[in-house]
């Protein structure tokens, strides 16, 4: 006959609690990565349940270890995902929260025909350049045409008698 000794049994008790424990404790290891642009994403705060909080490194990864009957996972870009046990895969995917905004419309006016560049800078204090020596350029007659096109008339129409 086998006789029981107080010692053996205690011992047997503490190894099958010490087994449970341990096929209790789990970990779980995952990457977290966005549903529209597949990239992963770092700063998701994981609420482990029933308590504790982790938070998702640089590269999206995250690791659970110990008592956990499930994970939610928040972030303030992001829709809230929460996942019981046996949902928690090694790749987790987060839809992006969506904003709707009203109607935006742009308009823009173009520049009015005669407007003289010239007579603006006059009217709100700006000079032109000063030429200090016998060379005489004026900056803002490159913005009037009408000026220009003269000017290059001009010089054609005297080119012309030259070689006349």
């Amino acid at each position: 006959m086998f006789r029981r000794t107080p010692g053996v049994l205690s011992f047997a008790l503490l190894t099958s609690s010490v087994n449970t424990a341990i096929g209790y404790a789990q970990q779980y290891s995952a990457v977290v990565y966005d549903m529209e642009t597949r990239r992963h994403v770092p700063g998701v705060t994981v609420y482990i349940n029933p308590k504790g909080t982790t938070e998702t490194d640089r590269y999206g990864r995250f690791t659970v270890s110990g008592q956990c009957s499930g994970v939610t996972l928040s972030h303030g870009t992001y829709e809230s995902l929460r996942l019981d046990n046996d949902e928690i895969k090694d790749t987790i995917w987060l839809m992006p929260k969506t904003r709707r905004l009203d109607e935006v419309v742009v308009t823009a006016r173009g520049l009015r025909p005669g407007f003289d560049i010239k007579a603006e800078c006059r009217k709100m204090g700006v000079a032109g350049p000063k030429a200090s020596s016998g060379i005489q350029f004026d900056f803002f007659s490159i913005f009037n045409r009408k000026e220009r096109k003269h000017a290059e008339r001009r010089k054609k129409i005297k080119e012309m008698l030259d070689k006349y």
